[in-house]
């Protein structure tokens, strides 16, 4: 098992590059336990105190889904994270994520897949001021590690957008399949107006989003045949879910000021892994992008709605009664 350790990576007075061990925990403690991270969390803030933190969590990512959800065979996941030990995994579901995070940070960027949900987003608004998700997948190359130490470290103050910027030029300056992005970064103390706007437009138009044609709305999932909609089909554009749900101009008019209100830095690839080298990768184009997804309350289980009637955006805007 490899330990938990916490590193400081310096330069010494010579200009070396030097890697200390400065905090570890047994190898029996992961992680992806709230309690493991909300340790370590405590131990930077103990030997490095200072006015501003930020952190990025790169791993694993399916948003707000449960953990049970995956457990058909097609995938064993819970929200967030990955640790593998031989043959077993440790997740952790993001309701537990901010249990994790004992202060409030500056910024939190997630290097990970479909973090960029409304829904997960809002669960962890508490977290950080700023929260940078993608809506889609991330290829493997993740964020621009080259650049990001002088975008957070350098200068007066850390600049997040701009490795959200630095994240999406990546691979925008790619081609083919590999030129496939999306990136958003979110002020999470806007959140709460745009679910105070949501939560109207859900009254008014419940029906109308329960009864959707999934195929009509921008997703944000690579899926192949109906049963991997049913099975993974639960991140799509939030504004177009309204507008296809039948909204007005003047509604569609005040949902965008919201969302445009939560959004620092957002930005697309046309589109997403389609198919350029004759093999089908099941992509889609990016015809609309508000910065943050949205699943379509349409549950293949009463588990499952049970599960989203508990999430932090549905006691907020009551989209699943």
């Amino acid at each position: 098992p490899t330990l938990p350790v916490m590193m400081n990576i310096y330069r010494d007075k010579s200009g070396s590059v030097v890697r200390d061990t400065v905090f570890s925990m047994s190898g029996t403690s992961f992680l992806t336990d709230s309690n493991v991270m909300r340790t370590f969390f405590n131990k930077v803030r103990e030997l490095f105190p200072a006015d501003h933190y930020g952190a990025i969590l790169s791993s694993h990512g399916s948003g707000w889904l449960p953990g049970p959800y995956y457990s058909n065979g097609k995938m064993t996941t819970k929200s967030f994270g990955q640790e593998i030990q031989g043959e077993d995994q440790y997740l952790m579901d993001i309701q537990d994520l901010p249990d994790g995070l004992p202060f409030k940070l500056d910024y939190l960027l997630f290097d990970a897949c479909l973090m960029g949900n409304v829904e997960t987003v809002y669960e962890l608004r508490q977290c950080a001021d700023k929260i940078g998700v993608s809506a889609t997948e991330v290829l493997s190359d993740g964020f621009n590690y080259l650049r990001l130490g002088r975008k957070l470290l350098g200068g007066d103050q850390a600049s997040p957008e701009g490795v959200c910027k630095d994240f999406f030029e990546q691979y925008d300056i790619k081609t083919g399949r590999d030129k496939s992005a999306c990136i958003a970064l979110v002020k999470t103390s806007e959140l709460p107006g745009l679910a105070e706007v949501c939560g109207r437009l859900f009254r008014d138009y419940s029906t109308e989003i329960q009864e959707l044609d999934p195929l009509s709305v921008q997703r944000f999932f690579r899926y192949n045949g109906k049963e991997e909609l049913l099975h993974h089909g639960w991140f799509y554009d939030l504004e177009d879910i309204i507008r296809v749900a039948g909204a007005t101009e003047q509604e569609l008019s005040e949902l965008g000021s919201a969302i445009e209100s939560c959004i620092i830095y957002k930005a697309n690839t046309p589109e997403f892994m389609m198919s350029h080298d004759g093999y089908n990768w099941h992509g889609f184009t990016f015809e609309h992008f508000c910065g943050l997804g949205m699943s379509i309350p349409q549950f293949p289980s009463d588990e499952m709605r049970d599960w989203y009637r508990t999430l932090a955006w549905n006691e907020a805007t009551g989209l699943v009664k």
